[in-house]
């Protein structure tokens, strides 16, 4: 078992909610997953290997025409989570509606 940090764990909980706040609709649809990976399990070993997992890290994916677009938002470390969920909020929701729209 691996202890996480506060902040690894602002990370999950605010990007859990704005995900649930804001993108029911397209989680519905299918057109928007989300899913939370322990690096740390061998069964997710694939998956953290073709990101690059090094840590708590917010991976944004635009697939287009099959295609992967894979986005590490390395930036999630200085948007103060802990200090100012709102605009920590605001972010996350931002970079998924951009990334929805195409704009990766």
């Amino acid at each position: 078992m691996s202890l996480r940090c506060v902040t690894c764990l602002c990370f999950e909980s605010r990007i859990k909610w704005v995900v649930d706040t804001y993108f029911k609709g397209e989680i519905s649809s299918g057109k928007l997953t989300f899913r939370i990976i322990n690096a740390q399990e061998t069964k997710n070993a694939a998956l953290v290997k073709k990101l690059g997992v090094v840590g708590s890290q917010l991976f944004v994916n635009t697939i287009i025409d099959g295609a992967d677009h894979i986005k590490n938002i390395e930036e999630i470390w200085y948007w103060k989570c802990n200090d100012d969920p709102p605009g920590f909020n605001e972010k996350v929701r931002s970079v998924i509606a951009q990334s929805l729209e195409g704009k990766f």
